[in-house]
């Protein structure tokens, strides 16, 4: 018997051929496969003619499209409105993946009727281990981060030292580039926070999960291949400083106010220290990465340090 009936959600934003190729791996044009699949594309107000090209070469794909980039939160939910399975996987455009996976981690899923969410195994481009199950964010992890403790893998523990797990784990958090979870689950949620931009919002759906008494796992089934960064390498800046704006916005919403301020002062300590190392090496003129990374450490620590826009800072997102 065939497990549960899966509805594959996909968030694009000008990957046109990322995207094209995913849908290409999991359509099934001659009905062969037993297992129920869903394609579902939420397009983000892409201008590069996903949308087009998506209804030209799969129309049986249901495409959803939004007249502006609401972010990941914000494109899964209209794709959660619209899916009709028990199960819903999250998958980025940039995923490689097959049918054989998916109805892998669906099985999974059948067979541990308490595991809210699953986060299966997902690698790099060259297949090599990518982590993908962390631990619930805490100011002593970004201590740790911000004094750059976190370079050495002994002092990785919110990453679970990059353990390769060889056997299920309950965990607390898992990757949102490959994410199972149980539709009534996202019902019970409201679906994803869409406070979140990009970043974190995934961490806080497995918070919440784990809140309804329901366990998070990962799992070393099927193989999701994840090319990071695929949506967001050429929005650098942007992405850099939306990944600690979430940070900010998650420990408010979960520990407080004085968490977050304390939050905020950790992230601008991160780029703080940073900065004169960077700056040196780039008036030697030894490393463009180098030049990158004072400028990337630079505008985000002045971000940091304005008080104009509030606790959780404002982003400027036109694109």
């Amino acid at each position: 018997m065939p497990p549960p009936g899966v509805s594959v959600i996909i968030v694009n934003w000008n990957t046109r051929d990322m995207v094209l190729r995913l849908l290409g791996s999991l359509s099934d044009p001659d009905g062969r496969s037993q297992h129920e699949l869903e394609l579902i594309v939420v397009d983000n107000d892409s201008r590069d003619g996903s949308a087009e090209a998506i209804r030209r070469e799969f129309p049986e794909v249901k495409l959803v499209i939004q007249s502006e980039n609401k972010g990941f939160a914000g494109g899964v939910n209209p794709g959660i409105s619209v899916a009709s399975q028990p199960l819903v996987l999250l998958l980025n455009s940039d995923a490689q993946t097959s049918r054989a996976s998916i109805e892998e981690s669906a099985r999974y899923m059948a067979d541990n009727p308490k595991v809210g969410i699953l986060g299966p195994r997902i690698v790099n481009s060259d297949r090599s281990h990518f982590a993908s199950c962390w631990r619930d964010p805490s100011l002593v992890f970004l201590a740790l981060g911000a004094v750059g403790l976190t370079q050495l893998k002994a002092f990785r523990f919110e990453r679970y030292r990059e353990k390769v797990f060889e056997e299920p784990a309950e965990v607390d958090c898992v990757c949102g580039a490959a994410l199972m979870v149980r539709r009534d689950l996202l019902d019970e949620l409201g679906g994803l926070d869409e406070d979140y931009f990009m970043y974190f919002e995934e961490t806080d759906l497995c918070v919440r999960a784990r809140r309804c008494g329901m366990q998070v796992h990962h799992a070393p089934v099927g193989e999701f291949l994840h090319e990071a960064g695929g949506t967001s390498k050429s929005v650098r800046l942007r992405t850099y400083l939306e990944r600690r704006r979430s940070a900010i916005l998650f420990h408010r919403k979960h520990s407080g106010v004085p968490t977050a301020i304390a939050a905020r002062g950790l992230l601008a300590l991160s780029s703080a220290v940073r900065v004169p190392p960077l700056a040196l090496l780039s008036l030697m003129g030894t490393s463009e990465r180098a030049k990158a990374q004072l400028a990337l450490n630079w505008k985000c620590l002045l971000w940091l340090m304005n008080p104009v826009g509030g606790l959780v800072p404002d982003i400027d997102r036109s694109d």
